[in-house]
């Protein structure tokens, strides 16, 4: 009479399981890493299309604007003579600027005073005085283990880099 043997080792389904155990979490690894840097990509466009409203707003009001990142928004405003603008509270622009949860800005590695950028009608200025700064303005944002260095030169245009 033969023997046959139907089915599989302990051995075997350990070593399946081991395997199914590591894929997993190498995919779950990929998809927090994923999560991160679309994070970093959607705050980077948030920041860098405020800052592009403030440089407007300040050239066509001819007015001073400021745009103020915090951990969960970024605050637009422009004072002219006769109202203040706050495109914060406005529901055409709320959306636009909410930050994504997560996101944080790295005061170490951050040179805008009060995570504030100022624009006249020529380009990025001092807060006190007006004038156009000599050098750029940056800050840095972090998600997970990926930071963003987003600097503002002094004639307002914006370059963007990932920080190691």
């Amino acid at each position: 009479m033969k023997k046959y043997n139907n089915g599989f080792t302990l051995i075997e389904l350990m070593i399946v399981i081991f395997i199914g155990v590591v894929l997993l979490v190498m995919s779950i690894r990929g998809t927090r890493d994923l999560l991160d840097t679309q994070k970093t990509s959607t705050a980077i466009q948030t920041l860098v299309s405020s800052l592009r409203l403030g440089k407007a707003l300040a050239m066509e009001l001819n007015a001073p604007t400021k745009v103020v990142v915090s951990s969960s928004n970024i605050i637009v405003q422009s004072k002219t003579s006769q109202k203040l603008f706050d495109y914060s509270k406005s529901s055409n622009f709320g959306s636009v600027l909410e930050l994504p949860k997560g996101v944080s800005v790295d005061a170490a590695n951050t040179n805008a005073i009060g995570n504030a950028f100022y624009f006249n009608s020529f380009g990025l200025s001092d807060s006190s005085n007006g004038a156009i700064l000599s050098q750029p303005v940056y800050i840095t944002l972090l998600v997970g283990s990926h930071k963003q260095k987003l600097t503002v030169t002094n004639m307002g245009d914006i370059l963007v880099s990932p920080m190691q």
